[in-house]
């Protein structure tokens, strides 16, 4: 996984999920746009463009981009277009679904996850989470 800041004040995050990016159907964000504004923020699957999250007022607050249905992915990306100086990013999670109950709790109602991919960067970091279905 990697942070690039590419020209025009734009960054990307590229999450490399290899194997594990199965069944996606979420990409969500932490994000704390006090500190500076972004004219967008693009997601990426192997280099296709997927969708856009948005954010509203200047809290800290989770935005997310939920899918039509399972995607496959060895990469998932997150492109951004700061306004400003700065955008704080404080977490990036990709959410796949997985009929794997093995992590699971026995006295336990809430779906298990595991974290099978990660990233932490300077102001970044990230997680692919797999929820059972």
């Amino acid at each position: 996984s990697s942070w690039t800041n590419l020209t025009d004040r734009v960054g990307r995050v590229d999450i490399e999920l290899g194997d594990a990016g199965t069944g996606i159907t979420k990409v969500r964000m932490q994000v704390a746009p006090e500190i500076g504004g972004a004219e967008y923020i693009k997601v990426y699957a192997d280099d296709k463009e997927i969708g856009a999250m948005t954010y509203e007022g200047t809290d800290i607050q989770w935005i997310e981009l939920a899918l039509d249905g399972p995607i496959d992915a060895e990469t998932i990306s997150v492109e951004i277009k700061i306004t400003d100086m700065f955008f704080m990013v404080s977490e990036i999670e990709v959410i796949a679904e997985t009929a794997d109950d093995s992590s699971a709790p026995e006295d336990s109602s809430t779906p298990p996850t595991a974290v099978i991919a990660g990233l932490a960067a300077l102001f970044v970091s990230a997680v692919l989470i797999k929820k059972k279905a």
